[in-house]
């Protein structure tokens, strides 16, 4: 890009912020203490005071359209900020958290121009659409120049959006000049939500930003949005039929995909269910079962084994015939005859057979 630029000067930056038309309460910015960057705000304001920001009064190029007169000092710090070389723009709903020598250095050293990528549109087309959607402008309007558009460079429309919150420029530079003026021209012409038309106007002016892909929202340097008592306007449905086919195509996909996610989810939800409700059926089988597992794990210990202690008494035989024979792992209980029950408490027990005393097989 060209740019006539004297580099044994020292350039004189600034931050700035526009407030027209009693839109909403200004914020302040305790950051600007600690800057030796001058802090300026444009207003049409006889009565707006701050504490951190120089209050400069400027006519309004449309009285009866404060928003857009809002437009033209945002997108053209050279006129209006000719005492300054560079200038860093902020949203009134923007909080700077770090200085901005910091954010200069740290974001765009050496930039003519520096906008962020929009961290949560994916394409300028689908900018259009919310911007329709929410009722944020006249929607013939905003849809009259989606068609424009469509029809003029559709490919434009699949370019990120930038977020125009926050943007650094050098006055100095034709080329920026020149981009700032069709950006205004486009503002002027279509929408006044000038991030539809700043993708545009960089290409004709042929300037390539120097872009910051970091959140929108909040960062190391800064907050947004911190609205004040600020008027919004209502909520409306997009002209449809307005739309060009392939914009109410993207529309319908996206809300599609939108859906099948949903039914992928719930898909995984009754499938997590179902599992559960066979863990659960597996635990109450297995519940039913255990109250019988003690008497196995019983005869399962009482496995033959050596025998340890004293030879039992010869006048006692160790099954007497008159009990009944049993095989290994069977499970039986009869009652046990006078001293058996003693000397097998004794020295143990011998074999798979449990010994129960005549009271014991009452309970059995």
């Amino acid at each position: 890009m060209e740019k006539s630029v004297d580099p044994r000067m020292t350039p004189r930056d600034c931050v700035y912020t526009v407030l027209t038309g009693d839109y909403e309460i200004l914020n302040e910015q305790p950051i600007a203490q600690n800057s030796d960057w001058d802090f300026i705000c444009l207003t049409d304001s006889p009565t707006l005071r701050s504490d951190s920001w120089q209050i400069r009064r400027v006519p309004m190029a449309f009285g009866m359209d404060p928003i857009r007169g809002q437009r033209i000092l945002k997108i053209l710090p050279h006129e209006y900020l000719g005492d300054f070389d560079r200038s860093l723009y902020i949203d009134n709903t923007v909080i700077l958290r770090a200085q901005p020598e910091a954010i200069q250095e740290g974001c765009f050293a050496g930039a003519e121009i520096g906008l962020f990528s929009h961290s949560f549109r994916a394409s300028l087309q689908d900018e259009f659409l919310e911007v329709a959607r929410h009722g944020l402008d006249d929607q013939m309007r905003v849809l009259e120049q989606l068609n424009h558009y469509a029809i003029a460079c559709p490919d434009l429309l699949e370019e990120r959006p930038y977020w125009t919150g926050i943007v650094w420029r050098d006055h100095r530079s034709r080329n920026v000049r020149c981009a700032m003026e069709h950006w205004r021209n486009h503002v002027l012409r279509y929408s006044r939500r000038d991030q539809l038309s700043v993708n545009l106007a960089l290409r004709l002016a042929g300037v390539t930003p120097s872009l910051v892909h970091h959140d929108n929202h909040e960062t190391w340097y800064h907050r947004w949005p911190l609205r004040n008592s600020r008027r919004n306007g209502p909520e409306t449905q997009p002209l449809v039929q307005l739309a060009p086919p392939h914009a109410r195509f993207a529309a319908l996909q996206a809300q599609l995909d939108k859906e099948r996610a949903t039914v992928a989810a719930l898909s995984h939800q009754i499938r997590q269910l179902h599992d559960e409700q066979r863990c659960a059926r597996q635990r109450s089988r297995s519940r039913r079962i255990r109250p019988w597992k003690w008497l196995t794990h019983t005869l399962r210990r009482l496995a033959p084994r050596p025998r340890v202690g004293p030879d039992p008494p010869t006048s006692m035989p160790l099954r007497p015939a008159a009990l009944p024979l049993v095989q290994p792992g069977t499970v039986c209980s009869f009652a046990a005859p006078p001293g058996l029950g003693q000397f097998f408490d004794q020295h143990g027990y011998y074999g798979p057979v449990r010994v129960f005393t005549e009271d014991q097989c009452r309970l059995v």
